[in-house]
């Protein structure tokens, strides 16, 4: 990976006015893939605080890199791009340079991470959020060629250090943050 340090400023927002945290969701889903519970969501977030959607990686030639994608308001899709071949422990580390990155980069002091993947929490565990969600849409281990890794994460890694919710209970306490918005 480029030593050189991502020049992220041009495409990402200022911070929105009114000291709201900003929220950086880590999902399994891709944003344009269909527009679903996140989607529905993560975009009236959007309107008062910026929002960092960031993908699972995508595996292809080239180095390492965050591709952002800003969508009005103050929603922003990244995607980290790995190169075919790596190690799960090499794509964590990397992963966890480039999120270290965007964070520097795009000047978030004061967030709140929003999970819909465990699998993320092994390059996020070491960031500082204000606030922890996981949002459990899907029992992800049990999906079809779901990497074995996702049971171990989903259950203690999880457990220690956010609140689980159910659709049920994710619904209201959804709905009470929204009416806020």
């Amino acid at each position: 990976m480029s030593n050189d340090r991502l020049d992220l400023n041009k495409n990402i927002a200022p911070a929105k006015l009114g000291g709201e945290p900003d929220l950086v969701c880590l999902s399994h889903l891709r944003w344009d893939f269909v527009y679903q519970r996140p989607q529905h969501l993560l975009s009236r977030f959007a309107k008062r605080r910026r929002v960092f959607f960031v993908e699972e990686p995508l595996f292809g030639e080239g180095e390492p890199r965050l591709e952002i994608s800003p969508r009005g308001d103050g929603l922003h899709i990244v995607v980290p791009r790995l190169p075919h071949g790596l190690s799960v422990e090499a794509a964590e580390a990397i992963q966890k340079l480039l999120i270290d990155q965007l964070f520097e980069g795009s000047e978030i002091n004061h967030h709140v991470l929003w999970y819909y993947t465990p699998m993320a929490v092994g390059w996020t565990r070491h960031l500082k959020p204000l606030a922890t969600v996981y949002d459990c849409m899907d029992e992800l281990s049990a999906f079809k060629g779901a990497p074995p890794a996702l049971r171990d994460r989903s259950t203690p890694s999880l457990r220690a250090s956010t609140r689980r919710t159910s659709r049920r209970r994710a619904r209201s306490r959804t709905t009470q943050m929204t009416r806020r918005e």
